[in-house]
C-alpha cells in the first residue's frame, strides 16, 4: 500500500485556526487531529493525546521560538528541534512550555512578560488525562470555574489530574493581568482548551 503523504502546512493551518478558536473560547474543549506518523513523545506508545502535543508544536514552534521541558522528556525536544528547527531554553527564558499536569515544574520562574511588553510571557501546553464541561469518573477530579473575556458569565471545567502546586502557583500568577501565562490544556482523546492569562480560575477537589 502506497504511504500517505503528509500535508504539514495544511495541517498547521487548520490547527493554528483551532487553537485560535480555543483561546477566543476559554474552557470550551476543541477537537484537533493528532499529528500522524512519528512516534509518541517522550518514549511512550503512540496516543492521540501524545501526537496532538506534537502537532501544537510543528504549529506554534518555528526557527525564532524556544522551548522547555522537563529533563525527563528529553525526547520529546529532539522531535520539536528536528522538526522545527526551535531551539531548547531555560525555564526563565522560553517562549513555550511542554510539561505533563500531574507533575510538579518550576512553574514560577516561567516569563510572565512586563507591563511594557506583555506578550514576553510564556505558553504553556499542558498534558493532562481528561477534561470534559461535565464530571466523569477519575482517580483526582479538579471542578474548575473560569470568568474573563469570551466566558458569558462563567464557564466550569472538569479535569483529570493537575498537580495542586501548580494550579496554586497558576492563579497567583495570573492576578497581575496584563502579565502572567497563556495555557493550552491537551487531553488524551485529542481535545484541547484554551486559558488565556485574561481568565480567572477557581476550583476544588472533587
Amino acid at each position: 500500500m502506497a504511504e500517505v503523504q503528509f500535508d504539514e502546512v495544511r495541517y498547521t493551518q487548520v490547527l493554528f485556526r483551532q487553537l485560535l478558536d480555543a483561546m477566543a473560547r476559554p474552557g470550551k474543549p476543541v477537537a484537533v487531529e493528532p499529528a500522524p506518523g512519528e512516534p509518541g513523545p517522550w518514549g511512550l506508545p503512540k496516543s492521540r493525546g501524545d501526537r496532538c502535543v506534537l502537532g501544537i508544536g510543528l504549529t506554534l514552534l518555528d526557527p525564532e521560538t524556544t522551548f522547555w521541558l522537563p529533563e525527563s522528556d528529553r525526547g520529546f525536544g529532539t522531535l520539536l528541534q528536528r522538526h522545527t528547527r526551535s531551539q531548547a531554553a531555560s525555564v526563565d527564558r522560553c517562549d513555550f512550555a511542554f510539561v505533563h499536569g500531574e507533575q510538579r515544574f518550576p512553574i514560577e520562574r516561567l516569563p510572565r512578560g512586563t507591563f511594557t511588553y506583555p506578550d514576553r510571557s510564556a505558553t504553556v501546553v499542558c498534558r493532562v488525562r481528561r477534561f470534559a464541561r461535565e464530571p466523569f469518573p477519575a482517580d483526582r477530579l479538579i471542578h474548575i470555574t473560569l470568568r474573563g473575556p469570551g466566558i458569558p458569565g462563567e464557564r466550569r471545567l472538569y479535569i483529570d489530574t493537575v498537580h495542586p502546586d501548580i494550579l496554586v502557583a497558576w492563579r497567583e500568577i495570573n492576578r497581575e493581568f496584563p502579565l502572567g501565562l497563556d495555557w493550552i490544556l491537551v487531553d488524551g482523546f485529542g481535545f484541547v482548551c484554551g486559558v488565556p492569562r485574561s481568565t480567572s480560575l477557581e476550583w476544588e477537589v472533587l
